[in-house]
């Protein structure tokens, strides 16, 4: 994008915006506006605390229209992809946020919930005015299967509902427990295909997610679901729920012990 040597903050950002573009990188901005680094600073300053910017990370910036200047940014999804290719890093937007658009609508999420490979250093969720993001790490990341879901800014990509199913499980405490998981479970199943499921945890290769999954299904009454998750595979007896320590009876189905009387909002 060409600009004369006095091209000004705010003319840029007009122009980016009449481009379909909502946000930026500091070096872009440097580059362009042909300014010192001091000057741009300050500049960007004076917009972020106009409300005009906002600043999720460090050297990446969102340009906030007006109807989102009380939310402090623009919504998650709308920046999700062009944040994570700042960041260089691969995701889908999974779990409780994944559910939502698809039908789940039992409870609004105040977050957006973004699955990322498993890295030697955490990721620190990201907050921006009302906005927030959250990170899950997942160390069997090329297992999940995501499609394309369409934003105002564009696509982003999204787990497909048996991958979002599988997340919901594995990162239940995140999910706000078990019981949460299961009143999610019973929206999520409408849009769920049997043959796909079990493709998804061959693919995971996680047997005990798989038999949380199949065990919650089947409460659920879910049966053609819940067997899929069946192998025929011995399984070591484990805690329906980990996060629990008290002992009930024993599912001999899953061999969970069920620790955790599920209470769903049905």
């Amino acid at each position: 994008m060409n600009t004369s040597k006095k091209t000004h903050l705010r003319s840029w950002l007009d122009t980016l915006s009449a481009h379909g573009r909502s946000c930026f990188t500091k070096k872009e901005a440097l580059k362009a506006l042909r300014i010192t680094p001091v000057a741009l600073k300050l500049t960007l300053l004076r917009q972020t605390k106009a409300g005009v910017l906002a600043k999720p990370k460090s050297g990446f910036y969102v340009i906030v229209d007006p109807p989102h200047r009380s939310l402090g940014c623009l919504p998650p999804e709308w920046i999700i992809s062009d944040l994570m290719a700042y960041m260089k890093l691969p995701y889908y937007v999974g779990g409780l946020s994944a559910a939502v658009n698809q039908g789940a609508s039992h409870q609004a999420v105040q977050e957006l919930q973004v699955v990322v490979p498993n890295m030697r250093t955490g990721l620190r969720s990201i907050v921006c005015g009302k906005v927030r993001i959250r990170f899950l790490r997942k160390s069997i990341f090329k297992s999940a299967q995501s499609v394309d879901f369409k934003t105002p800014t564009g696509d982003i990509k999204i787990s497909d509902p048996e991958t979002t199913a599988w997340d919901l499980v594995f990162f239940s405490k995140s999910m706000g427990g078990l019981d949460n998981v299961a009143t999610v479970l019973k929206d999520l199943a409408e849009v769920m295909d049997a043959k796909k499921l079990k493709h998804t945890l061959n693919a995971h290769g996680d047997q005990l997610t798989a038999r949380r999954l199949g065990y919650i299904l089947q409460y659920l009454k879910l049966k053609e679901l819940s067997q899929a998750c069946l192998t025929k595979s011995n399984y070591p007896q484990r805690l329906l729920d980990p996060s629990v320590d008290a002992s009930l009876e024993v599912d001999a189905t899953w061999n969970l012990v069920i620790n955790h009387q599920l209470d769903p909002d049905l």
